[in-house]
């Protein structure tokens, strides 16, 4: 019976003016970060990657779903971290063939980001491309760098919209004794 969902609508959809902003905001965010990922590309050579699939799903957060937690900064930063250092550790694991390894990482990283209360879905996508074990350290950084650009670059453009606001918070919760004490309950 729950599977037929309930007398819930969804919601309405983008006025014209609000789905070309939306359209131009995503443009110019991954033409921007696409463009730092091909110089790196092309002064560095081709594993220098900034631009993986996750940034397109972070994207159509961003502009798309402004005010959604998942798309905050700090659901994004905390949980793309919790992400990549899961499903590196899963990927270094001895003898687990492929695709219990991305299985594993991803189902882990997605409890565990649910679990501190940053659920990021392109995080999720992270882990599964992480767990490839095709990928180290540096492409987590840039991967977590071109978030950062992401995130200046959403809340410059969306901000320009008197419709919209982005970020809707930004508290980052870093402070290590109030996580414990969250992890505890």
């Amino acid at each position: 019976k729950k599977c037929l969902g309930t007398d819930n609508r969804p919601p309405p959809p983008f006025s014209n003016s609000q789905s070309i902003f939306t359209f131009f905001g995503s443009f110019v965010s991954v033409a921007i970060v696409a463009g730092i990922s091909y110089v790196l590309v092309q002064n560095f050579g081709g594993h220098y990657l900034m631009m993986m699939p996750p940034f397109g799903a972070f994207v159509a957060l961003q502009f798309g779903l402004t005010q959604a937690p998942a798309a905050q900064p700090r659901s994004c930063l905390i949980g793309q971290f919790l992400s990549i250092s899961i499903a590196m550790g899963v990927a270094s694991i001895p003898g687990m063939v492929i695709w219990v390894r991305q299985a594993l990482a991803t189902a882990l990283s997605i409890a565990v980001m649910a679990r501190c209360g940053v659920l990021h879905p392109p995080a999720g996508a992270a882990a599964l491309v992480f767990a490839s074990g095709d990928f180290g350290i540096v492409h987590a950084m840039l991967l977590l760098f071109g978030n950062v650009v992401a995130i200046v670059l959403g809340a410059l453009l969306n901000n320009l919209s008197e419709k919209r606001q982005y970020p809707t918070y930004i508290a980052m919760g870093l402070n290590p004794r109030s996580m414990v004490e969250y992890l505890k309950r």
